[in-house]
């Protein structure tokens, strides 16, 4: 047997194991809700103490994703159909398709053991990435410079890059990733973005001329407790792994709630075990404290976009009132050149608006943090692909996709930022 077959079968054995170990997700589905009335709005929003929304319902006509296991299906089903709720499956074995993905994963990176490229195009652990970050930082050290930026609730390191022509002081832009540990796409296309800014340095201009006058900040892997217990123990965990003293079969909090900024309002939810949950107080969680920390004492920050998934979006401030920012017009310029980029690659859409419009009211999060206490501008929140055929379980053969259209996104938006003076 080849070597390289028998690193497969290790993988692959690997990945099972895990997959027997955590949560199963055999059976379960994905439905989507699409209430027509307020009355049907609030009866699916009544829901949420009882079932795990991916995408939360808050106005009508605003779709919203619900994973359901097989013993909760035919009582979902009763209550949307009693009160005539619109609804249709978006996937019909979430524990199937999170299979077929692992094995299809597997074989692609034992086939990668022929070279020693790392390949962007499959998802990988926190051990990869940390190991990543190493590797990449030794191939590039003229550009990049990797640091501690906090340490998580579970003792881990998280760590950033500063990419940086490293001349004089310039004006800063941040991207993050994975502050919503299930959202893999948004980590992936982190490590995407970051190899493109260091590899086209030097070779394509409009890079060059980037970064020779921004220098890029970028946070891989924010959650990375819960990013490392999805891939361990619960594949759609999205809070922090914090332990909540008073309530402690409730774990964790949601970390784009957490932070300062009318804390614990419209979007959140005071039940310690709900997904929404913002914290016990605001900056409670470590791991969010010490990256606005970080982030303040940075000198001119121009713009921030902190990646999630999904939805295929571009959201400005605000989301917790349905007024608009003062910046607005200049954000929403920003965000449709961005856009315009995009579309160019794939012909894939995304919308540009704000928070609260696009996903419904929601307090707390990094965006509006960054813009109103940090005076940040050009602060976004960025849903990357789908619109909700896979949700969270997007395929890995669109990782490159996805990060091909969001880098063209972000070299039209940062030239706007530098313009913008």
């Amino acid at each position: 047997m080849a070597w390289w077959r028998s690193i497969w079968l290790c993988n692959l054995s690997f990945l099972l194991a895990v997959a027997a170990t955590g949560v199963d997700y055999n059976g379960y589905r994905v439905y989507r809700l699409e209430p027509k009335t307020r009355l049907q709005v609030d009866q699916v929003i009544a829901l949420e103490t009882e079932f795990d929304f991916w995408k939360e319902c808050r106005s009508i006509g605003q779709p919203c994703d619900v994973i359901v296991s097989g013993e909760q299906n035919n009582d979902l089903l009763q209550y949307l159909q009693d009160r005539e709720v619109p609804h249709s499956i978006m996937i019909g074995d979430v524990g199937q398709l999170i299979l077929e993905q692992e094995i299809e994963r597997a074989a692609r990176i034992s086939s990668k053991h022929r070279d020693l490229d790392f390949d962007y195009g499959v998802y990988h652990t926190l051990a990869d990435i940390e190991q990543w970050m190493v590797d990449i930082e030794d191939a590039y050290p003229d550009l990049l410079e990797s640091f501690h930026v906090a340490t998580s609730y579970e003792g881990r390191e998280i760590r950033a890059f500063k990419i940086s022509t490293g001349t004089t002081e310039k004006p800063k832009i941040w991207l993050d990733g994975g502050i919503h540990s299930r959202e893999w796409v948004a980590i992936a296309n982190m490590l995407y973005m970051t190899n493109e800014i260091v590899s086209q340095y030097g070779v394509d201009p409009e890079v060059t001329a980037i970064l020779d006058e921004v220098d890029i900040y970028l946070l891989p892997v924010f959650n990375v407790d819960g990013y490392e217990y999805t891939w361990t123990a619960d594949r759609f965990w999205r809070k922090t792994r914090s332990i909540n003293d008073d309530f402690p079969s409730c774990v964790g909090c949601d970390p784009n709630r957490n932070f300062d900024v009318n804390w614990g309002m419209n979007g959140t939810s005071s039940n310690p075990c709900s997904d929404l949950y913002p914290g016990p107080s605001p900056f409670s969680e470590i791991e969010v404290r010490m990256v606005a920390d970080y982030i303040a004492g940075l000198f001119d920050v121009r713009a921030l976009i902190a990646y999630h998934s999904y939805g295929q979006m571009y959201m400005t401030p605000y989301g917790f009132t349905y007024e608009y920012p003062p910046d607005f017009e200049d954000q929403m310029e920003a965000c449709n050149k961005g856009n315009e980029a995009l579309y160019a690659v794939h012909g894939m859409e995304y919308t540009c608006d704000t928070l609260i419009n696009l996903v419904g009211p929601n307090s707390g999060s990094s965006a509006d943090y960054t813009y109103t206490a940090l005076k940040i501008k050009y602060s976004f929140g960025a849903e990357l692909r789908d619109k909700g055929q896979f949700g969270f379980v997007l395929p890995d053969n669109q990782i490159i996709p996805t990060g091909e259209e969001n880098w063209a996104f972000f070299k039209a938006f940062a030239r706007h930022v530098i313009d913008d003076v």
